[in-house]
């Protein structure tokens, strides 16, 4: 006997049967919830209407009523208007405010990566150099889960949960401190040099193909599935250990040294080929059968 309860904002699915039962009611349920949505929002619109025309007849304490009615039933004529009213200060937020956004204002229940890129490039908003890792973190707390069940574009497709609902919902940008910013600005900046590799969108790297690096438990692994996907995706197939570095730390919020990396090159034997840069000075590595072999087996390990 299985169990399965599910909310999208006021519409709750729940029941309990066989697991074939279960699919097979949850496919009703999710055919019908568009409809049941717009009516719903309608329902919701007249009901305001109604408490505003009798507005007279209220007490005063009622009108913090109407506004919540109004604030939770609001329909934000661009993606780039709802954005700009939250002021979300990190991209985790701003990729779970898009698929707020898409289920709210057009009802998409489920979204990809590349549904929250192609939003927000829509909208000319700036795009998040790795969405993945965005929706990832919202995972982790509960605001967005993965829906294994279906795919879009052979892609892996989430949903937004009510606590995300709950979370864009009730978000209040946090005030800017004065203090901390003009402490911020003595300090004194890392210069790093940008090489076109560093520049690559993550999201071009398809790594819904492979595997999610940041949830590999040692370095050198990832290093050397970073490669690969690098290798299999892009034009790029040699790195420094500063661009490793980079786009570990930067594009894959993975905490990693220059020293680490190294140590992985400096180990790593027969997987890599070493080629002197033209200052003599730092080489650049190359995967080999064995490295290409290396990676594709702990890529093999996270699917089975």
């Amino acid at each position: 006997m299985c169990k399965l309860k599910v909310r999208y904002g006021e519409i709750e699915f729940e029941a309990e049967g066989t697991s074939e039962f279960i699919e097979a009611e949850r496919k009703v349920f999710q055919d019908n919830l568009r409809e049941a949505m717009a009516l719903m929002a309608t329902t919701q619109n007249f009901v305001k209407t109604k408490f505003i025309q009798a507005e007279s007849v209220l007490p005063e304490n009622t009108h913090a009523l109407i506004d919540t009615v109004a604030n939770d039933t609001q329909k934000y004529s661009s993606l780039s208007q709802y954005l700009r009213s939250r002021n979300f200060s990190s991209d985790t937020d701003r990729v779970l405010g898009v698929a707020f956004y898409l289920l709210h204002n057009e009802n998409k229940e489920n979204f990809s990566a590349n549904c929250i890129k192609t939003a927000l490039k829509d909208a000319r908003q700036n795009i998040p150099t790795n969405i993945n890792a965005c929706i990832n973190q919202s995972i982790n707390v509960g605001r967005i889960v993965e829906d294994k069940e279906n795919k879009i574009d052979g892609k892996k497709t989430y949903y937004i949960t009510q606590d995300g609902i709950d979370y864009c919902n009730n978000f209040v940008a946090k005030e800017n401190n004065s203090s901390k910013t003009s402490k911020s600005k003595t300090k004194k900046s890392k210069t790093t040099n940008i090489t076109p590799v560093c520049e690559v969108d993550v999201d071009s790297l398809n790594c819904d193909k492979y595997c999610d690096i940041t949830k590999l438990e040692r370095l050198n692994d990832q290093i050397r599935v970073l490669m690969y996907m690098y290798t299999k995706e892009t034009d790029f197939e040699e790195f420094t250990v500063k661009e490793i570095e980079y786009i570990l730390t930067t594009r894959f919020k993975i905490a990693a040294t220059t020293r680490q990396v190294k140590y992985y090159f400096e180990k790593a034997g027969t997987e890599v080929h070493s080629t002197p840069t033209g200052n003599g000075k730092q080489y650049k590595y190359k995967l080999l059968n064995n490295g290409l072999k290396a990676a594709e087996s702990i890529i093999n390990s996270t699917k089975e």
